[in-house]
């Protein structure tokens, strides 16, 4: 008679028997610091001995980041990695300042082969002072050969991630079928501020997925990363475009990949939208191949009016999706309102002045000393004056008594010093004292009393919020915060000014919720830009830019460079155009670039052909 654990044994094998790879989401290998430095992964660094990545439990510190806070990681506790480039330059060297470029490689790891990988990690990042500095991940199978992922998550120099920022990459490329691992996390350039990184893991990916990303809305195409999204008056004409990412992060080839929309409108705000709109579908390709990804705009109805619209957006292929591909944006159209997210998502998570380093200095904007704090929203002008701003203050007690004034900068993007790319332009002279019946609503301040409306330009950046006037004995203030708005957008959309022994502007991906309207005129309106109904960008498995990274001589590869009339774009990550080229009537599928004259840093080469456009990310390292 066969004894009952011999039973539970046999039955073990045979399912060990079976299984053949690990299932989608599960742990290939995890890494969470606990106590020290792993054994086997080394720090290098190639600026001096002593800058290198070091195991902490404590914040970075250094002279540009007093206040800073240790990474919010799930085991931060027991330890996770940083490089504090700022600490390393505090106090400032004799020399002066040190460009920290610096390293830290894993050894081998060891993993189940599998199909699809991907790679995960928490991580809280700022870094100085131009965008030609870089912190990217390298990945590799067998320890020679390297591939680049970026890591800043498309921020600009000086834009703090959020504390605790979690980042996925599909590394499928490198190590799919691999059962050896290699992970290099570099910064090249960087003179302050710091990297923090915990809960390294590599995931076993999907086998049959798309997934939709950054999911927003757009009116005027300004070939550059979108700031936000916002609404416009719907007299202007120009109909909204909806714009998303959409990736294969699978492990098969996803044929006929299409997306239905569906739009839903209500006349007046509320959490029904019961009336459908329209029904839309789009084919975006034949195939996507894994790895790769679409950048895809659909242009709404010219019809749509005034109102709040919901957008329901599922995608699906000839293949069945390991889970759902889907997602929903809500906006309002119309009422002149420049508006950098959606009403339903206040007030699920505030924002506080000491939760990004804040120093509760309080003054007035346009002194020397003292000067308040400033905290703001980025938005883009699109000829429409700007009378007032409305802020929602959190439900939190700390606000009330707390003095405000609307404040709103120019942001000059080119300027790689933020303390002079930002100038006062608007301002009002009488200030705001919140009181109790203002919170967990939108505040409204205008600008009747100090400068008056300023018209906002189109193509020119505004930083828009709230300067603090006096503190009331308290130490910060909580604004509500547009998650939806951080989770979408391509670049920081936070800007604060933080007074204090040293005073310090910042960009963030945390973004306050701040509304600028001109309540008092229609104002005027310039002409609408044109748009295909589909654009596909990014298309990877056609273009191939290679070596990658390069020290400015490479290659581009496309079949739409034979024969075609074809215009090569090279911008840096801040939109700025830095190489130009035209080719007609190329006899081969292939182009050679000098691009030897850029300095380092990381750059998007687009190549346009008739009405399609391609575009890749490229390292430039000398």
């Amino acid at each position: 008679m066969m004894k009952p654990y011999s039973f539970l044994l046999i039955i073990f094998f045979i399912l060990v028997a079976f299984k053949t790879d690990a299932a989608p989401g599960d742990t290939l290998y995890h890494q969470d610091f606990n106590g020290q430095l792993p054994s086997g992964w080394q720090s290098q660094s190639n600026s001096s001995h002593n800058h290198l990545w070091i195991w902490s439990n404590t914040a970075p510190g250094g002279q540009y980041v007093l206040n800073s806070n240790p990474l919010n990681s799930p085991t931060a506790n027991n330890g996770f990695l940083v490089l504090p480039s700022d600490l390393y330059n505090t106090p400032t060297p004799a020399g002066g300042f040190v460009n920290v470029n610096a390293s830290i490689t894993s050894d081998a790891i060891s993993i189940n082969p599998s199909n699809s990988v991907h790679l995960s990690f928490y991580q809280s990042q700022r870094f100085c002072c131009t965008q030609s500095n870089a912190m990217y991940v390298e990945v590799s199978a067998d320890s020679v050969n390297w591939t680049v992922f970026p890591a800043t998550n498309y921020r600009t120099s000086e834009a703090s991630s959020e504390n605790g920022e979690y980042l996925k990459i599909n590394v499928t490329s490198v190590l799919a079928g691999q059962s050896t691992a290699y992970l290099r996390f570099v910064q090249s350039g960087a003179s302050h501020y710091y990297w923090m990184i915990d809960d390294v893991m590599l995931i076993e990916g999907p086998k049959n997925q798309l997934e939709i990303s950054k999911m927003r809305m757009m009116a005027i195409d300004t070939l550059s990363f979108d700031l936000n999204y916002y609404a416009l008056d719907y007299t202007k004409q120009c109909a909204p475009i909806l714009k998303f990412n959409l990736e294969n992060t699978g492990s098969h080839v996803v044929n006929n990949p299409k997306c239905f929309i569906e739009f839903y409108f209500d006349s007046s705000y509320n959490a029904n939208y019961g009336y459908k709109f329209s029904r839309d579908s789009l084919l975006i390709s034949n195939s996507l191949v894994p790895t790769h990804e679409s950048i895809v705009e659909f242009q709404l109805p010219r019809s749509i009016t005034a109102g709040y619209y919901k957008i329901i957006l599922n995608c699906e292929s000839d293949s069945v999706f390991d889970r759902e591909a889907k997602d929903t944006i809500q906006f309002e159209f119309g009422g002149f309102t420049l508006s950098n997210a959606e009403r339903d998502f206040y007030p699920s998570t505030t924002l506080n002045l000491n939760a990004i380093q804040g120093s509760g200095n309080f003054g007035t904007p346009f002194s020397s000393s003292p000067k308040g704090d400033f905290v703001g929203a980025l938005f883009e002008g699109f000829d429409e004056r700007c009378s007032d701003l409305s802020v929602y203050i959190s439900s939190d007690s700390i606000n009330v008594g707390t003095v405000v004034i609307p404040l709103i900068y120019h942001y000059d993007a080119s300027n790689a010093i933020l303390d002079s790319a930002l100038t006062l332009l608007s301002y009002s002279l009488v200030p705001y004292t919140i009181q109790a019946s203002d919170l967990d609503d939108w505040l409204n301040l205008d600008f009747n009393l100090g400068t008056g409306p300023l018209h906002l330009m189109t193509g020119e950046l505004y930083a828009c919020g709230i300067g603090l006037v006096n503190n009331n004995n308290q130490s910060s203030i909580s604004l509500g915060r547009a998650s939806i708005v951080e989770n979408r957008s391509l670049v920081p959309v936070g800007v604060t000014y933080l007074g204090g022994s040293i005073d310090d502007w910042s960009l963030s991906s945390m973004s306050p919720a701040i509304r600028a309207s001109n309540s008092q005129s229609v104002g005027w309106y310039g002409g609408c830009s044109t748009y295909t109904a589909l654009k596909e960008q990014n298309n990877s498995s056609e273009l191939k830019v290679y070596p990658n990274p390069s020290t400015g001589q490479l290659f581009i590869s496309h079949n739409e460079l034979i024969g075609n009339q074809v215009s090569i774009v090279v911008k840096d990550l801040q939109g700025k155009l830095v190489y130009q080229s035209n080719l007609f009537k190329q006899k081969s599928n292939q182009v050679e670039l000098n691009l030897s004259h850029l300095i380092n840093g990381m750059y998007i080469i687009q190549v346009n052909s008739g009405f399609n456009s391609f575009q890749e990310k490229v390292l430039i390292q000398h």
